[in-house]
């Protein structure tokens, strides 16, 4: 199975549609805190699903997976006719855009400071003569395949390559996640990848 058809098939059509109607049709109110609390709970972990694994790769793909959210932020009366950025603020949620960005960043941290057991390889690391930025820059390989350009090894490098230094050398995960590092990707935090500051970072992600 193709991700896009994994996209339409189990994620949209079978799981978190009907799982977003299901909130729909059992609360006649909802206010924010409620919404927030069924929906990142029923609905975004099917949308997030192995999403390090297989990668969102085309935009028809990542406007199907926003949309579900977009449907969400609608269920309340007083803010459905607001803009789908100005309801992910007032919600305080993130982007699906952001959370798949942050999630590959977490991952790369992991990978390169050892935090896995078993080492698989899956990262190479730069030469270290290269001065240019942090000191713990990736290496990417050349490919001709789509497929291949859309691997996690391959599709994280040039973002993470462009991560501070402090943030990539950050003492945990916790501190990676909370410090300056959410200001690295704070353009991302309500873009829906249609915002042209963001398009160069999102045409090397995906």
């Amino acid at each position: 199975m193709k991700f896009g058809q994994q996209v339409d098939a189990v994620v949209l059509k079978v799981k978190a549609n009907r799982q977003l109607g299901l909130i729909k049709r059992s609360f006649a109110y909802l206010d924010k805190k409620t919404l927030v609390l069924l929906y990142t709970s029923l609905v975004r972990p099917i949308l997030e699903y192995a999403n390090v694994t297989w990668p969102v790769s085309f935009k028809k793909d990542v406007d199907k997976l926003e949309r579900v959210q977009r449907r969400a932020t609608g269920l309340l009366p007083h803010i459905r006719q607001l803009h789908y950025e100005d309801r992910l603020q007032i919600l305080n949620l993130p982007s699906l855009v952001y959370r798949r960005v942050r999630g590959d960043m977490i991952e790369a941290y992991k990978f390169c400071h050892d935090l896995y057991t078993v080492d698989c390889g899956i990262l190479g690391m730069a030469n270290s003569s290269i001065t240019r930025g942090h000191n713990l820059k990736l290496s990417r390989l050349t490919c001709r395949s789509r497929v291949r350009h859309d691997y996690f090894s391959q599709r994280i490098v040039e973002y993470w390559n462009s991560l501070p230094s402090d943030v990539v050398n950050a003492s945990s995960v916790n501190s990676f996640n909370q410090r300056s590092f959410g200001q690295a990707l704070e353009g991302f935090y309500v873009d829906t990848g249609t915002s042209s500051k963001n398009s160069h970072i999102l045409s090397l992600m995906y």
